[in-house]
């Protein structure tokens, strides 16, 4: 079947974030939505090309993922209706990333390009291995660490080809637009002359970082260099030709009783498209509504009334967060009345161990500097290795799982999955 371009009128700058489920389970999801509240696919929804289709310098719609620094593996689910982002399960395990020294996290903004997929039934002649079943990995490199599930117009540098499992795994590397160095960063040789030492850098962390699980080193073609800005465009197109071919219903060469997207369990669900697998806006609402049904909307504001009561109120708004749900809820709302003055060590879930009187029996301890707070949970409770800090007090280990701050009138906290920040205006503070 020909695959005609996968034309979406979506504007992107019209998306919003719509985070659903319980952050650190397998429950979290984030969806984006229209400012109507209709949802958008992830995959193919969001166009591929922000500007310049079919030009000597196109601009690309980059979904982030990853920010710069994180442990947290999460990625765009091409199983589920609208391809939400979550995080990633291995062996029945969250999955997170181990810091391999010296570097912490990942080291770029990690994420993919929409409309695009590395297909199982292709076998690329200079890889020799077929595509891995999923969209483009990217790294932008940019100056800016980006938040979970933004939406970044970039220009493409260069391209790696890591083999993972036998399978050819494109890393295109990326830089915004935006970014103060942009134009002087064009192809591949303009890193190593701005950057000397980077590409290795980044090579040597995708062949090793699977090494502290016990996984062998990651192998690449090409002997592990990156090739160049025209290279990586044509990788680009041919990925996206054949996403074409995924969304056009062609059959898979292995059996063709079956379409490549029910081969391969892939979701095409959409709204823009306008194909057969697009949906009117009240379907759209309907299902999206069935996919959130594990999570509620997140509240947007923290009530602090002034009859005393301030602790119980912060933990039930935080309750109606699906991000807060249980025990956690009741540490950031901890965080939060201390943050709006409260005394930090009569509560009953943390203690401040700046001064080390923690308890050590507890699930969790905040660190507090001035009105910096350090989130920490008991090493037995958290499953992680990837943790970017841990402390011992008490003969027990805390890994470190968040932040929270206070600037003036300005709450927020960050464990991962984005940055959620409240103004105070009077009694109550506003997500802002």
């Amino acid at each position: 079947m020909a695959a005609k371009a996968a034309v979406s009128q979506l504007k992107v700058s019209e998306v919003e974030k719509r985070v659903s489920g319980d952050p650190a389970t397998d429950s979290w999801r984030l969806f984006y939505v229209t400012k109507e509240g209709v949802p958008v696919s992830a995959l193919h929804d969001i166009p591929l090309y922000a500007s310049g289709e079919g030009t000597a310098s196109p601009v690309f719609n980059f979904v982030c993922e990853i920010p710069r620094y994180r442990n947290a593996k999460l990625e765009i689910c091409l199983k589920e209706k609208f391809n939400p982002i979550k995080q990633d399960i291995k062996k029945g395990n969250l999955r997170f990333v181990h810091n391999v020294l010296p570097f912490q996290g990942y080291l770029f903004n990690y994420g993919a390009f929409p409309q695009t997929w590395e297909s199982p039934s292709f076998k690329h002649p200079e890889t020799n291995c077929f595509g891995d079943n999923d969209p483009l990995d990217v790294c932008e490199i940019g100056q800016a660490t980006a938040d979970v599930g933004d939406i970044i117009q970039v220009k493409v540098l260069g391209v790696m080809a890591l083999i993972d499992d036998g399978e050819t795994d494109w890393k295109v590397i990326t830089i915004n637009v935006n970014d103060p160095e942009a134009a002087e960063f064009n192809d591949v040789e303009d890193i190593e002359k701005k950057r000397p030492g980077y590409l290795h850098a980044v090579y040597e962390w995708f062949r090793t970082y699977k090494m502290p699980a016990g996984d062998p080193a990651n192998e690449f073609a090409f002997d592990g260099a990156t090739r160049n800005r025209d290279y990586a465009l044509e990788v680009i197109k041919e990925n996206y030709d054949l996403y074409l071919s995924l969304i056009a219903g062609d059959k898979n060469p292995k059996d063709e009783t079956q379409t490549l997207a029910e081969a391969h369990g892939i979701e095409l669900a959409n709204v823009h498209l306008n194909d057969k697998n697009t949906l009117s806006v009240e379907d759209a609402k309907a299902a999206l509504q069935l996919a959130e049904a594990q999570g509620i909307p997140p509240t947007n504001e923290l009530n602090f009334p002034e009859d005393g009561s301030v602790l119980n109120t912060v933990k039930n708004s935080l309750r109606k967060n699906p991000q807060w749900t249980g025990e956690l809820a009741d540490v950031i709302a901890d965080v939060a009345h201390a943050a709006a003055g409260g005394d930090i060590t009569k509560s009953a879930h943390l203690a401040a161990v700046g001064d080390q009187e923690l308890n050590a029996e507890k699930a969790y301890a905040v660190v507090v500097d001035g009105n910096n707070y350090t989130i920490f949970l008991a090493k037995n409770s958290y499953t992680s290795s990837g943790s970017p800090k841990s402390i011992e007090v008490g003969g027990k280990q805390y890994c470190q799982i968040g932040t929270a701050k206070v600037e003036g009138d300005v709450f927020s906290y960050d464990t991962g999955y984005g940055v959620q920040t409240f103004k105070k205006e009077g009694a109550t503070w506003k997500s802002s």
